[in-house]
């Protein structure tokens, strides 16, 4: 139980992460050359996206 709870949180921060440095914003406007890419080149342009929005992943 306690597993799906820290699962659930780490989800959850992500996504909260993800939608205030514009990463979801970036994938929802991007998807159709996103979706082409490795996942590795996909996930790196999310991080530097999201590191020139004041983000700190991955720093």
């Amino acid at each position: 139980m306690q597993n799906s709870k820290l699962k659930i949180q780490h989800l959850t921060q992500s996504y909260a992460y993800l939608r205030r440095f514009k990463g979801i914003d970036f994938l929802i406007d991007c998807y159709a050359a996103e979706h082409t890419l490795s996942i590795e080149d996909a996930v790196e342009d999310i991080m530097l996206l999201c590191q020139k929005n004041g983000g700190r992943v991955g720093c």
